[in-house]
């Protein structure tokens, strides 16, 4: 079936994410879109009341359920048949159809053959043994479960070596949408989506490093945050998932992200029992080891980091203020004119890279390929694409520049350095975000400019020992919760979470109803 070609029903960046796996995978196909025109990624694009070939699979990605169901329904008007039409409304699932396609190829064409097009049952049937081996597999200790998603490693150094420390005591299995590491072991790893992650009845404890739906509602959750402050888009998208489970665990790593996470639950009208745990941030506590280790090796910092936010939420109406990358060519290049003695290291969100990759154009893109030009032909503008572990640069760097990316926070409270805060329009920042901590607080962590004028200023001053302050410095020993202990305060009290014990000094919202 998949030998004679596809159908990608969508548009949006899922669509292009599935086309890139499979020009990767050597599968034909073209697109189906109301939307799009010819071509699009050098294919052909048709209406669904246009496909030459009715008899071919499509492959619908769009995330929105009510979008793909009208978009199911208008291919059935056309006379494709339901067995000939494949949902995929967990971008996870396109993750598992691609290592089905690279395990075992005629066996998924033979399953899609026989009109196997959900893609939970076509997910079950592929993966057939391993599915059989886990309802054998419950045994008397806690079953935990660790849900990870993506190709960024799902976030996973957020949880250390906690699967690890538990399984001395728990049962614990891994569950992701990504084929296992070398350090994975075999048999307490499986290979799952998310929306058979919502069907699995294995786990009775599941943590997870990312806000997603990871498990049946009824299985309580700890949720590891992945960022040390409060800046947050999509709370829309938090809230729902804080809602999911019926008991949910979020372990906070700082005072302003307790504060928000308070403010979303009454905001929303929460009412299942979300328990806030006031823990710290593990990854933090191993930053603050790695860059020490990192500082002897490298010596005096030598370069000037820029790291910008995400830009693939720059649609949101609510960021279009926020984002420094459509002047980062101008004053990076005034950066490399001003500062001769110092380099730059260019640190993206590696999902941008990802959708670079996928040929995606604009304006955004644009600035984006011209720094990494740079970073291929200066002498003095290097890449840093290195996912997870940027303890190196933050050694190197002696100040960062950033816009409302999360890591500006985390360097900042690792190294004890400057951050310069560049947005286009600092006063419209304040007044879109006028309770949020991460704005509030940037002054006390370094300078806010919206201007290259004043970006150079204040880089000047941050090359020197006059920017920083003794209120500064007690407020960022301050900010985190259990600042360097964070992790055996989590082991301490898993014990708590599994067996649902109440624990003084945690926040729990049925307290607050």
């Amino acid at each position: 079936m998949l030998q004679q070609g596809v159908y990608i029903v969508g548009g949006g960046s899922f669509a292009v994410k599935l086309s890139t796996m499979l020009e990767q995978l050597g599968i034909e196909h073209e697109f189906i879109d109301e939307q799009l025109h010819s071509p699009f990624r050098e294919r052909a694009v048709y209406r669904a009341n246009e496909i030459p070939h009715t008899d071919r699979l499509c492959l619908v990605a769009i995330s929105f359920p009510e979008y793909a169901q009208a978009a199911k329904n208008r291919l059935m008007a056309a006379g494709v048949a339901s067995g000939k039409i494949l949902l995929f409304i967990y971008e996870s699932a396109g993750n598992v159809f691609e290592q089905m396609c690279l395990e075992n190829r005629a066996l998924l064409s033979e399953l899609l053959s026989q009109g196997v097009t959900d893609f939970l049952d076509l997910e079950k049937a592929f993966y057939a043994r391993d599915y059989e081996r886990l309802l054998e597999e419950k045994t008397a200790k806690p079953r935990v479960g660790f849900c990870y998603i993506g190709k960024g490693s799902g976030f996973r150094r957020h949880v250390l070596d906690l699967p690890h420390r538990l399984s001395a005591t728990c049962d614990v299995k891994t569950f992701s949408d990504q084929p296992a590491t070398p350090a994975d072991k075999p048999e307490g790893y499986m290979l799952m989506s998310e929306g058979a992650m919502l069907n699995n009845s294995w786990p009775e404890f599941v943590i997870n490093p990312h806000f997603f739906e990871c498990a049946p509602a009824a299985v309580p959750k700890l949720t590891m945050m992945h960022m040390v402050y409060d800046f947050l888009v999509y709370r829309d998208l938090v809230a729902r998932v804080m809602a999911q489970a019926d008991t949910h665990y979020l372990f906070m790593p700082s005072v302003p992200s307790m504060k928000l996470h308070q403010k979303i639950c009454f905001d929303y009208g929460l009412t299942n029992n979300i328990v806030f745990i006031p823990g710290g941030y593990p990854r933090f506590d191993t930053n603050l080891t790695q860059f020490e280790a990192a500082s002897a090796l490298v010596g005096e910092p030598d370069a000037i980091l820029y790291a910008p936010t995400l830009s693939a939420m720059m649609k949101a109406e609510e960021t279009r203020y926020t984002y420094s990358i459509f002047d980062a060519p101008a004053f990076i290049q005034r950066i490399l004119d001003t500062f001769p003695d110092k380099k730059v290291i260019f640190r993206p969100h590696p999902d941008d890279l990802s959708i670079l990759r996928q040929g995606i154009q604009g304006r955004r893109a644009s600035a984006f390929r011209t720094l990494l030009q740079w970073c291929e032909e200066h002498p003095r503008c290097e890449l840093d694409a290195v996912a997870g572990d940027y303890s190196r640069t933050f050694a190197r760097a002696a100040v960062m520049i950033s816009d409302t990316s999360a890591i500006a926070y985390s360097y900042a409270l690792t190294t004890g350095r400057p951050v310069i805060f560049y947005s286009v329009n600092q006063d419209m920042v304040r007044q879109t975000f006028p309770d949020i901590s991460y704005i509030k607080d940037r002054e006390k962590f370094g300078f806010c400019v919206d201007k290259v004028d004043d970006l150079i200023a204040s880089l000047q001053l941050c090359l020197t020992d006059n920017w920083d302050t003794p209120e500064r410095k007690a407020f960022r020993q301050s900010v985190v919760f259990n600042r360097g202990h964070s992790f055996e305060y989590l082991q301490q009290h898993m014990p708590n979470m599994l067996s649902g014990q109440k624990v003084e000094g945690w926040w729990y919202l049925q307290d607050h109803l």
